[in-house]
C-alpha cells in the first residue's frame, strides 16, 4: 500500500513540475494538437519536423516503413530522416482520417519528455545510496 502511495505521489509531483517548466520554457498552448503556428516560426527547426509528419501522412502505406515519395521530390526520403518522431508518426498515421486536418504530436511529446525526465529523476533520487567500502575491482 506504501509503495502504490509513494507512485502515486511520484506521479503527482512529476506532473507539477513538469507543466511547470514546460510552461515556463515552452508554454502550456505548444500542447494544443490544433496549434501548428509555433512550429512554422522561421526561428526554429520545428517546421521541418511538422511537414516531414505533414507529407507522411498523406502517402499511401509502403514498404519500408515511413517512406515519403512527395518529400525531397524526386528522392524521396524516410519519416526518420526529417526527426518527425516516427515512434509517433506510424500510430498517428493509422488513425489520419480522422483527426483534424492542422494537427501536431510534438508538443506532446516534448511534454512527454519533460514528465519522463522529472519521473525517473525522482524515483532515482529515491533510490537508497550505497557504500562502496573495501571493493576489488
Amino acid at each position: 500500500m506504501k509503495n502504490k502511495i509513494n507512485n502515486y505521489f511520484n506521479i503527482i509531483v512529476s506532473t507539477i513540475i513538469s507543466v511547470i517548466v514546460f510552461q515556463l520554457r515552452y508554454g502550456l498552448d505548444k500542447i494544443i494538437p490544433t496549434n501548428i503556428n509555433w512550429l512554422l516560426s522561421a526561428r526554429h527547426d520545428w517546421g521541418q519536423h511538422y511537414l516531414g509528419w505533414a507529407y507522411f501522412r498523406k502517402e499511401d502505406w509502403s514498404f519500408p516503413l515511413g517512406t515519403i515519395n512527395d518529400f525531397y521530390y524526386p528522392i524521396s526520403t524516410n519519416i526518420g530522416f526529417t526527426d518527425s518522431i516516427p515512434l509517433f508518426a506510424l500510430p498517428f498515421k493509422l488513425f489520419s482520417s480522422i483527426l483534424p486536418e492542422d494537427f501536431q504530436y510534438i508538443g506532446l511529446w516534448l511534454f512527454l519528455c519533460f514528465f519522463l525526465t522529472s519521473y525517473f529523476t525522482i524515483k532515482i533520487l529515491k533510490q537508497p545510496v550505497v557504500h562502496l567500502n573495501n571493493t576489488n575491482f
